[in-house]
């Protein structure tokens, strides 16, 4: 998945249409397994506003080498920091 996609999660509802409108760029996860393989985090809306609106690259701007994002909860927090590869 890329930067400039949304994920929206569905619960599997049968009364629900199989593949609601949606807008471009939207990821759709309808698989319950995968969704309980991952964390479940809280997100206040203008912090999550801020990093919507980051523009981040694969590669560095200053060194040109690239990194990628790793993440470590502390408590409830989630904390995302772009590495070096």
């Amino acid at each position: 998945m890329s930067m400039d996609q949304e994920v929206v999660c569905l619960p599997d509802d049968t009364d629900q249409d199989p593949v609601p409108d949606v807008e471009p760029g939207v990821v759709l996860e309808t698989d319950p397994h995968r969704l309980l393989q991952q964390d479940c985090c809280l997100a206040y809306e203008d912090c999550l506003t801020a990093l919507a609106r980051t523009n981040i690259t694969s590669d560095c701007p200053q060194c040109n080498s690239t990194y990628a994002i790793s993440s470590k909860k502390v408590g409830t927090a989630l904390y995302l920091t772009w590495v070096h590869l």
